[in-house]
């Protein structure tokens, strides 16, 4: 097990794994082909993230592949499935609509060739499909801060158990224009005060009337739209007057003798 977890913590490439597993082999050479394969496979997992092949001279024995064990999260049993390594994604789906979106699942991979199964590697969890969010942000706020921005602040819709909102999509347009028009600023990881969040929208254009609708997203999709909110950004500032004033100067036998004005002379 040690060597297993030095090379998970050490190498970050599958090219790199394959040379580790190479080396094990060679220092490890009594153990037996099916837990030396294991090894391999915690590696190739613990540092891809994906299910890497073993190379065939690494096997050591015919009818080579891989176990997936599965189960709900607390339950008692596994339910495994083969992959065979003639698979060529190295990966298995299972599909069941009966399973309620974003339940979690722990999952351990082992191998197998003609003399049985090896080992397993580690129990991680994962979790089943995300779906969309259900409901929108609600109390939405729009204060225009200058000419060219407005912040928006919301609060997030109820805590869905069937996902994780990843982020917000601020739609917002001028009220001389459609919505289809909108332009669209997507927020990940953004400010958040309490049980509100906000976000700054920029690049607006000063003294108009602006409409704007939140709403959450996940990796299913969208939620519903918020209610619009409303805001008008701040003047644009003018340029500052031109001075009328000047100033005069001459020398007056040997000194300098400095004198404004400003506009006709009295």
């Amino acid at each position: 097990m040690w060597p297993c977890m030095c090379v998970c913590y050490s190498f970050t490439s599958a090219f790199l794994c394959i040379c580790a597993c190479v080396f094990l082999y060679v220092y490890m050479y009594v153990i037996r082909a099916c837990v030396f394969a294991w090894v391999c496979v915690c590696v190739c997992l613990c540092v891809c993230d994906v299910l890497q092949p073993v190379p065939e001279e690494l096997q050591n024995g015919g009818g080579f592949g891989y176990v997936v064990a599965f189960r709900p999260k607390g339950a008692a049993g596994w339910r495994k499935a083969a992959v065979p390594s003639a698979s060529e994604n190295y990966r298995y789906i299972f599909k069941n609509e009966s399973i309620p979106p974003f339940s979690p699942y722990e999952v351990k991979v082992g191998v197998y060739n003609n003399k049985g199964e090896g080992p397993f590697g580690s129990i991680k969890t994962i979790y089943s499909a995300e779906e969309e969010p259900r409901q929108p942000p609600s109390r939405i706020r729009a204060k225009s801060l200058s000419a060219s921005e407005i912040e928006v602040s919301w609060k997030p819709p109820p805590r869905n158990t069937r996902g994780r909102i990843q982020g917000y999509e601020l739609r917002y347009w001028e009220k001389k224009e459609k919505e289809e028009m909108a332009s669209v600023l997507r927020t990940v990881g953004n400010r958040t005060e309490g049980n509100r969040t906000s976000a700054i929208i920029r690049g607006l254009t000063g003294s108009t009337t602006y409409y704007i609708t939140v709403r959450a997203y996940n990796t299913a999709g969208t939620g519903p739209v918020s209610d619009p909110a409303v805001s008008v950004t701040k003047e644009t500032p003018s340029k500052p007057a031109t001075s009328q004033s000047h100033v005069e100067c001459a020398e007056l036998k040997g000194r300098l003798e400095l004198g404004a004005s400003q506009g006709a002379r009295q």
